[in-house]
């Protein structure tokens, strides 16, 4: 979808939203935008159920009261940043420290890679540089290895076959490349509660 369609498709769909008649219309937004909302709020909260809770809170509060999109002019920036509000409200209100779950980094991947796309770069001007900066900084495989598979799609098999280095190999640096970016993003998250609160 070229960008100009995209607008239009969007302003469209936030009018039938408004309207709050069309079922089809909120089946359509919860398609176009729950997984990205999901990495995004996990690149806050570091839990896959709990970022999936805050975008399904937020979805519900359009559906249940959706004369409040009457004043939005921009869908997608207004969803990121009622994901990212709701996710500092969320780390403000926890009174427990929040544990890193080891579970399946697709959706931080899928975040990385979404934040690029032209329809996509709202609000993520400092992150892409904070990002782009610590990827320079990955030793040379490591950094083709994150470019392959983040960029480029590639899976597993297919860079160790091109690079001529085990699977195993791959898996590592590619777990060691997100957890620095983690680490990266978590304390540039830190700061802006810091700033916010």
């Amino acid at each position: 979808m070229k960008m100009e369609n995209s607008k239009v498709y969007l302003s469209d769909l936030l009018n039938k939203l408004v309207e709050g008649k069309d079922e089809r219309a909120r089946k359509e937004l919860f398609v176009l935008f729950y997984q990205r909302l999901v990495a995004f709020a996990y690149t806050f909260i570091k839990s896959i159920e709990t970022a999936k809770d805050i975008v399904s809170e937020v979805f519900t509060k359009i559906y249940t009261n959706p004369q409040k999109l009457a004043g939005v002019k921009d869908l997608e920036p207004y969803l990121l940043r009622a994901v990212k509000n709701s996710s500092l409200n969320y780390l403000k209100s926890s009174a427990c420290k929040n544990k890193v779950d080891i579970e399946d980094d697709d959706y931080f991947i899928s975040f990385l890679w979404e934040y690029r796309t032209p329809e996509s770069t709202y609000g993520f001007n400092e992150l892409q540089s904070l990002v782009e900066q610590t990827v320079n900084g990955f030793p040379h495989r490591r950094k083709m290895i994150y470019h392959l598979i983040v960029d480029r799609g590639m899976k597993y098999n297919e860079v160790a076959e091109l690079l001529d280095i085990s699977s195993k190999t791959v898996n590592n640096q590619l777990v060691t490349a997100v957890k620095t970016l983690r680490e990266k993003v978590s304390s540039y998250m830190k700061e802006e509660i810091a700033i916010s609160g």
